[in-house]
């Protein structure tokens, strides 16, 4: 699992900022809890990093300043099946199976 959040961005406002830092903690669990490795990536401009949220198709969000942040995830599982945990917002959890393939 890779998140990419552009937490360095300054110009990101303080609502963006809770909403990701709670996403962040959420794909933390869910990582934990599926043994899966998290990374965390944040995609600043013009780097080999934000080439890399734009190849695996997470879109730049655009901001009414002009600038733009990056809030995503890519989850990569080898090939069969795989189960992946999510939580509600009544705080259950619930799973889904999905087959990767080639």
């Amino acid at each position: 699992m890779t998140l990419y959040w552009s937490a360095s961005e300054d110009s990101i406002p303080a609502s963006i900022k809770s909403h990701a830092r709670r996403v962040e903690r959420l794909v933390t669990q869910m990582a934990k809890i599926s043994k899966l490795k998290l990374v965390i990536v944040d995609p600043e401009p013009d780097t080999e990093n934000e080439l890399k949220a734009l190849v695996r198709q997470i879109h730049r969000v655009p901001m009414s300043s002009g600038d733009h942040f990056f809030l995503g995830l890519t989850v990569e599982a080898p090939i069969g099946w795989t189960y992946c945990l999510f939580r509600r917002p009544s705080g259950k959890f619930f799973g889904v199976r999905y087959r990767a393939s080639a």
